[in-house]
């Protein structure tokens, strides 16, 4: 019951963040990030700080170690902070992703059809309530 709220949730944040500019698109994956159950380890301590420096920055990396993968994701610039996730996180991530991918896409389709239908030759578009135009022009 609380995973359609969840999603429309996550949906409504991507849609308020539109396009911004790299800081942002940074905080909104930190955000998807949280969401799909990375842990989230501040620098303040000095192993994780090691490992912070060590990782590049902004990019989400695997590491394997006794037969499990861990993702890790470094931030020392807007957090300072680790993100540490399983592969069931990475998961849960990618589908986030995919489904902020596919309501972007739904908006700009959804922006061309109400373009295409409100404007162009004549009253509405070429394709109106008449139809196909005729190439010699309006019958």
């Amino acid at each position: 019951m609380a995973r359609p709220a969840f999603i429309a949730a996550v949906l409504a944040t991507s849609i308020l963040a539109g396009c911004a500019g790299p800081q942002a698109y940074r905080e909104r994956r930190e955000h998807l990030l949280s969401a799909a159950g990375f842990q989230l380890l501040p620098a303040t301590r000095p192993d994780v700080a090691a490992r912070l420096s060590h990782l590049p920055p902004h990019r989400l990396v695997w590491q394997g170690h006794a037969g499990k993968l861990t993702f890790l994701y470094a931030d020392p610039e807007v957090c300072r902070c680790l993100f540490v996730g399983s592969e069931a996180n990475y998961q849960a991530y990618r589908r986030m992703q995919f489904q902020r991918h596919v309501v972007a896409q739904s908006r700009a389709a959804a922006q061309m059809n109400l373009n295409a239908a409100t404007w162009g030759p004549g009253w509405g578009s070429g394709w109106g309530p008449w139809g196909m135009p005729s190439p010699y022009g309006w019958w």
